[in-house]
């Protein structure tokens, strides 16, 4: 395997990447910047905005990198339903220190950690949070199978937590409402 470097110019505090399922689509996070987007396999780079500088902490996308999304320490978790082209702030607090994000295949379950405090799950593509019946801890990071119906969190420091959830289907409005036909 070859690495090859693509310079964005300025040494940067890049976050953890998402990619689409063949790699076309990529993003990556900067700490206090911008985001960095690629849609022809890494070849090149370009930076967009989810609107001003934040500290983006990671990123999550659908595996045809249609719907994406990005959590902000102490802020919001935006998301795009088109290709990172426009973002939209979700979540309802602005104060939550969010710490990692995952995200289904079709990017319908997404599951994000608070730093200190809890665990919250979209079932509507993100448009929409709840609190978990989480336990406030440390979150540190979470995964979760294709279809979002098991996750596994990991408490920093602590213990390892795993979910085996029933997701509701959601109603034809909701997908209507993200752009899926």
């Amino acid at each position: 395997t070859t690495w090859t470097s693509r310079s964005t110019g300025a040494t940067r505090v890049y976050r953890p990447p998402a990619m689409s399922s063949d790699g076309r689509i990529q993003i990556v996070p900067v700490y206090g910047g911008n985001l960095w987007r690629t849609t022809d396999y890494g070849v090149t780079w370009n930076e967009i905005s989810t609107g001003i500088t934040r500290n983006h902490r990671c990123a999550a996308m659908s595996s045809d990198g249609r719907i994406q999304a990005v959590p902000v320490e102490s802020g919001y978790i935006y998301v795009s339903y088109n290709y990172g082209e426009t973002w939209i702030a979700t979540s309802t607090d602005a104060t939550r220190n969010w710490r990692i994000l995952s995200m289904s295949s079709d990017g319908r379950v997404q599951t994000a950690v608070v730093t200190t405090g809890y665990i919250y799950i979209s079932n509507d593509y993100g448009v929409n949070w709840a609190q978990s019946n989480s336990i406030p801890a440390g979150w540190y990071c979470v995964a979760m199978s294709s279809d979002g119906r098991i996750q596994t969190a990991v408490v920093n420091g602590g213990q390892i937590y795993t979910s085996y959830a029933t997701i509701i289907t959601p109603n034809r409005s909701e997908e209507r409402r993200v752009g899926k036909e």
